[in-house]
């Protein structure tokens, strides 16, 4: 996904590779380069947008949660030790995000070159399928790419925008209820792809944008699919209040959201967390 704001936000880090993310795009739009209802607008590349109000919402997780969510596991009875505390967050201004995850045809109107990993391992080779092997800096270059095309600033959403955009008003352990509908139980486990003495032939499954229902808010695939890079360095909450937050001032891995397939029910949750699963730290 990729998010818009009034202004560019500007970015000096290292080099950080990671292989199967995705983006999404984040913008503030105004009349210019696109075209707009009052809840979805469409860009020039045929990215659909949903107007997200400002608001207000808790941040994190100290709930208990269910046996689904924890496979009976005691230490994630409340959630991983990452998404605490839980904090009040304001998100200040009215957004755009973009509906679906970023797919290999939209991409490659940026990076052609990049049609050459389609398929690579098995996945990724439709048109309409999300893109993947795309690094954090490769997610930002297409958002900078993008604003200068139209005049308008795109970003990758913070963290806490990709939260509050996925709850969508919710305060349950997905933005769907406490338990996941089985339309979403897409090849849920974890994965040892691509080791070939651990791995089942049935395990890369069609990545395909927008095959589930979204959330209220018209967003899709926020639970699977792939996973979802954001503006944020990785690091532990603070407490307090806190208004339009953007994350560490430095670190050594990026944050990601969502949860990709071949993942457990319990990294299908609402928060983020760390490793190459939840609340994600990438790198």
């Amino acid at each position: 996904m990729i998010t818009m704001v009034s202004g560019k936000v500007k970015i000096t880090l290292e080099f950080i590779l990671m292989l199967i993310y995705n983006l999404m795009v984040f913008s503030h739009f105004n009349s210019l380069g696109a075209t707009m209802t009052e809840k979805q607008c469409v860009n020039s590349i045929g990215m659909k947008f949903a107007r997200i109000e400002s608001g207000s919402f808790m941040m994190g997780n100290d709930d208990r949660l269910s046996e689904e969510l924890t496979e009976g596991k005691p230490h994630l009875t409340k959630g991983d030790f990452d998404e605490r505390p839980v904090h009040r967050v304001t998100i200040s201004q009215t957004f755009h995000i973009g509906i679906h995850e970023v797919t290999n045809a939209q991409y490659e109107q940026f990076d052609p070159k990049h049609k050459n990993l389609r398929g690579k391992l098995g996945f990724s080779s439709a048109d309409d399928e999300a893109v993947v092997f795309v690094n954090w800096h490769d997610a930002v270059n297409f958002c900078e790419w993008l604003s200068e095309k139209e005049d308008l600033p795109y970003r990758l959403p913070t963290e806490a925008e990709w939260e509050y955009a996925c709850r969508a008003g919710s305060t349950t352990a997905f933005h769907v209820g406490d338990s996941l509908p089985k339309e979403f139980h897409k090849n849920v486990g974890r994965s040892w792809f691509p080791d070939t003495d651990r791995r089942h032939k049935d395990e890369v499954v069609s990545l395909a944008v927008g095959q589930t229902t979204p959330n209220v808010w018209g967003i899709y695939d926020m639970h699977g699919n792939v996973e979802e890079w954001c503006y944020d360095w990785y690091g532990a909450y603070e407490a307090g209040d806190q208004v339009d937050p953007i994350g560490r001032g430095d670190g050594d891995f990026r944050v990601t959201c969502g949860e990709a397939t071949q993942q457990s029910f319990t990294i299908c949750g609402l928060q983020t967390e760390w490793g190459h699963c939840r609340r994600t730290k990438a790198g």
